[in-house]
């Protein structure tokens, strides 16, 4: 929306500012506009640009984090699959029988 709102006002103050050239012919005018409409276009490709700058540092750090965590599941994954079977049964007993008095 801000950028949106910067290029309306460009195009209104050169619209404002437009009484200031002397065009003698169409040509110099549509030249002109196409040169004005360009600017306006690469510099609104600039202001996008550093408007989702933030966004893409964070989404990185994001991605990078992940990456990291994923890694460490996978080595906790393939470490869990090396216990014995027989480890794990005596880990799924209860630790304390109840006495049969």
């Amino acid at each position: 929306m801000v950028l949106s709102l910067a290029i309306i006002a460009l195009v209104l103050l050169m619209l404002v500012r437009i009484h200031q050239f002397q065009f003698n012919d169409y040509t110099n005018f549509i030249q002109a506009l196409e040169a004005s409409i360009s600017s306006v276009v690469f510099i609104g490709a600039a202001i996008l640009f550093f408007v989702s700058w933030e966004n893409r540092i964070k989404r990185r750090r994001a991605l990078k984090a992940i990456h990291e965590l994923r890694a460490l599941a996978h080595i906790v994954d393939m470490h869990s699959r090396r216990i014995p079977r027989a480890i794990l049964r005596r880990r799924a007993r209860p630790l304390h029988r109840p006495s049969a008095r």
